[in-house]
């Protein structure tokens, strides 16, 4: 049992018990409820987390998102023993063909496809489904590379599934502006530019510093949403 005060003088008793296990079935209609939805009678639900839950997925034909991250795997694997190859690893043949697109099937393959479904999981909250052609769209441009297509259908692909992340990742910043979205917004764009810098110079090396530019700020636009749960000083603040 604890007790405490409120500064008007209320006193507050919470008693904590481990019988009966409480699930979310044992919550009121009022609690279920978004907290501005209580707070603030006919105000608009708040936008989803980015990090979206997975009943997003679960939600949807279990069969989309399911293809899409087998898509996302084999482009995995093949770019990790491709990258093997590169290290004269003996692999199967398949891989050590693939030695030279490594780069192009772990970021815009593997880590686009998963990204890409990850975001359009969270505009699925708004019932946009759009967005997942991102996703479908980086899949198959891993699968296409694989299998000796034109690399002009894949640089489409890649071209295509960065711009739907783009837009995707803007219309987020637009719907709730955070310094977390906008920098998301801006990996997604960095994403982008190195495939169509790929495609037009036709070298994979020149896109290298874009798809860093794009995995370093996802990976600080997603710590920095994290931080949103946690006390920040203002000299951190300042410093990102």
């Amino acid at each position: 049992m604890l007790t405490a005060n409120t500064p008007t003088g209320t006193s507050i008793n919470v008693r904590l018990v481990w019988e009966p296990p409480w699930t979310p079935a044992r919550m009121t209609e009022a609690a279920r409820a978004p907290v501005p939805a209580r707070c603030h009678p006919g105000a608009a639900p708040p936008l989803r987390s980015l990090s979206a839950p997975m009943s997003q997925l679960q939600a949807m034909p279990h069969a989309l998102p399911r293809a899409l991250m087998l898509m996302g795997m084999i482009a995995l694997v093949t770019g990790v023993l491709a990258g093997l190859a590169r290290l004269a690893v003996g692999v199967p043949p398949f891989a050590a063909s693939q030695a030279g697109h490594h780069g192009a099937l772990m970021i815009a393959g593997f880590l686009g496809t998963v990204i890409a479904l990850e975001r359009a999981a969270a505009l699925a909250g708004g019932g946009l489904r759009w967005p997942f052609l991102g996703p479908l769209a980086a899949g198959l441009g891993g699968l296409f590379l694989l299998v000796d297509l034109p690399l002009a259908v894949v640089h489409a692909l890649f071209a295509l599934a960065g711009l739907i992340l783009t837009i995707g990742s803007t219309l987020l910043f637009f719907r709730q502006p955070a310094a977390h979205l906008a920098t998301l917004a801006l990996g997604a764009a960095a994403w982008l530019g190195g495939t169509l810098v790929w495609w037009i110079h036709g070298s994979l090396p020149d896109a290298v510093p874009w798809w860093i530019d794009f995995l370093l700020l996802t990976i600080a636009g997603e710590r920095l949403e994290l931080t949103r749960f946690l006390p920040t000083s203002r000299t951190a603040r300042r410093l990102f």
